[in-house]
């Protein structure tokens, strides 16, 4: 784990700014692959994560599912804040100037932190880890299991060459 990574167990102030209910609870940053929820419809014991990896490489293939100012071979990934309750899960909020896309913010209040009162540095927050595996099945999980990949704090998209590290070929098919 990243040392400057807020440490598991940091909780956090925030109000919802509708209602003004107060929260408190930990933060994490979630992330999703573009077309990873097609593992949805799967079970682990029903399709491997290597299997799933296989099955989404060939759509995002087919969709041209890349990054829109990366391009090939850059898939996309969306950033949000999870929380430990459910309901508080929001897009991100925008990390790059003028970026004005429906995030966090516009709902909460800007998260402190319970026992300094700092606010919140979003590139700290940990990264979720995803898991495909009996007993602990996440979307898009499957990415992460079979191949180790994690991204780093709001990372933009996965280079599919890093893949080639855990010996996929990630190279152009079709269904």
């Amino acid at each position: 784990m990243n040392p400057l990574t807020y440490p598991g167990g940091t909780k956090w102030r925030f109000t919802a700014l509708q209602s003004g209910v107060e929260k408190v609870g930990e933060l994490k940053l979630y992330w999703e692959v573009e077309g990873d929820p097609i593992s949805d419809d799967s079970l682990p014991g029903e399709e491997s994560a290597r299997e799933l990896l296989e099955r989404w490489l060939t759509w995002v293939w087919d969709r041209k599912a890349f990054h829109h100012d990366l391009g090939v071979p850059h898939v996309p990934i969306h950033w949000y804040v999870m929380g430990d309750d459910s309901g508080t899960f929001e897009a991100a909020p925008p990390i790059i100037p003028l970026d004005r896309h429906d995030n966090f913010t516009p709902f909460y209040s800007h998260p402190a932190e319970v026992d300094t009162d700092e606010p919140v540095n979003w590139l700290r927050l940990p990264v979720v880890d995803k898991r495909w595996r009996d007993g602990a099945a996440d979307k898009g999980g499957f990415i992460q299991e079979a191949t180790g990949f994690k991204p780093s704090s709001f990372q933009p998209a996965l280079d599919l060459r890093v893949l080639h590290a855990a010996g996929v070929d990630w190279g152009e098919r079709s269904g």
